[in-house]
């Protein structure tokens, strides 16, 4: 498997981890100062892998070096929310319309990429990756 591939499932695991754990249950995806939702999170996956590698890097390298013990990593867990979060922020200041097309779509196709590629693609026009 390539590095990239390797980031791409760590950083899946970390989203699922985020909806499992109940952090991740908004439902309005405008709102992302509160807990975004699994739609919402799965339709900026790309741009989260790109805009926020280095802080999940560092939490998944500090999870190795400590057993996968997610309580020794706090600060870097903090540190991958808070670029999440400002992503979110940002993605939805620049194309609102675009972000709520493709997570409706997400969210009603229960997060299937490939029933949302006209929304997808007008998004990632919008915000390039």
């Amino acid at each position: 498997m390539e590095k990239n591939d390797d980031n791409h499932r760590r950083l899946h695991l970390f989203l699922l981890l985020v909806i499992d754990m109940g952090v991740a249950k908004a439902e309005d995806p405008s709102a992302v100062s509160s807990a975004p939702a699994s739609a919402l999170l799965m339709a900026a996956s790309k741009h989260v892998a790109v805009s926020c590698s280095k802080v999940n890097a560092a939490y998944i390298e500090c999870k190795d070096k400590n057993n996968g013990n997610p309580s020794a990593c706090l600060k870097e867990g903090e540190a991958v929310t808070g670029c999440v979060v400002n992503l979110l922020k940002d993605l939805n200041s620049r194309c609102p319309e675009q972000l709520k097309s493709y997570c409706e779509c997400m969210d009603y196709y229960s997060n299937r990429f490939s029933k949302c590629r006209k929304e997808q693609t007008a998004f990632e026009e919008c915000a390039p990756v």
